[in-house]
């Protein structure tokens, strides 16, 4: 496995490379409450680890950014790592663009200018009084209250309270019965 390329110190801090030293020094004081390992006592280890070498990276690029003659120091041995190619063989240039009458590949994609994304409706099912069954049952349950307080009728009350709960059963049982059937009908399974 190839090693990760190495990240400058100021990649590591989140600032830019002519950043002046408070905003490299706020960067430095938010990571290290980050990672500092106090604040990942209660993590797993692989957490704990993580943070550890993070919090080592911190360290060391405030170490050479905090003072101005390590800071000019190690800009100077950037520069000279960006002036070598990082590959000879290949020459930097702008890489590949179109050429400007390179518009044949249009031609290829023409069917596709009539194509929607719209999917065309779904059939009518058959219909199945069972669906509104529990609305049915829900609306009795609230006439019965009404009713029930209306004429002062327990007998009615508890009706409209054991009404409301087989109802109210109806709306969870029938969903997944629904499913169940609509699975053992299903052609494509």
């Amino acid at each position: 496995m190839a090693d990760a390329p190495r990240r400058s110190h100021y990649e590591v801090l989140g600032v830019p490379t002519g950043a002046d030293p408070a905003e490299i020094r706020r960067a430095y004081v938010k990571l290290a409450r980050r990672f500092h390992p106090d604040s990942h006592g209660g993590r797993s280890s692989a957490e704990r680890a993580h943070a550890d070498r993070r919090m080592r990276d911190v360290n060391a690029a405030w170490s050479a950014l905090s003072d101005p003659g390590r800071r000019r120091a190690y800009d100077a041995t950037m520069t000279r790592a960006r002036a070598t190619p990082v590959d000879p063989a290949r020459p930097p240039g702008p890489g590949w663009r179109p050429r400007p009458d390179d518009d044949e590949w249009l031609a290829d994609y023409s069917s596709w200018r009539e194509e929607t994304d719209l999917l065309p409706p779904d059939p009518p099912g058959p219909r199945r009084p069972v669906r509104v069954l529990p609305a049915a049952i829900f609306g009795a349950a609230g006439l019965a209250v009404v009713f029930g307080l209306v004429l002062g009728s327990r007998p009615l009350l508890a009706l409209a309270i054991a009404l409301a709960g087989i109802a109210l059963s109806l709306f969870v049982w029938i969903p997944f019965a629904e499913l169940a059937r609509s699975r053992d009908h299903d052609p494509d399974r």
